[in-house]
């Protein structure tokens, strides 16, 4: 898959699928750029599994303050459009696909 980018218009139909990882971040944020090469190797590992998305949080502020964003860079985790987990920070590839992989009672 290719990761894409959401809006404040579209993010709620982007959440609906069955794991789809969204990235909160900002062209200026050194940690976010990390963590978006990050996402590109896992995005090329998992393709079909999962849909990576980023949400520039200068370009579209609505959904973040939404959810309470407010550090970057922030994951939060959707399955068929619930929140299911959050993490926030930038990280090691291993613990992002660790997050992904990791059910949340």
């Amino acid at each position: 898959m290719t990761i894409i980018n959401t809006t404040d218009k579209d993010f709620d139909e982007k959440i609906k699928g069955d794991l789809v990882l969204i990235d909160f971040w900002a062209p200026w944020c050194a940690p976010c750029r990390s963590v978006g090469e990050m996402l590109k190797s896992i995005d090329a590992k998992l393709g079909e599994k999962i849909l990576i998305c980023k949400h520039n949080i200068d370009d579209e502020p609505s959904v973040p303050t939404r959810y309470g964003v407010r550090s970057i860079p922030t994951l939060l985790k959707f399955s068929k459009g619930e929140l299911v987990d959050t993490k926030i920070g930038a990280t090691s590839e291993s613990n992002i696909l660790e997050f992904l992989n990791t059910k949340k009672d």
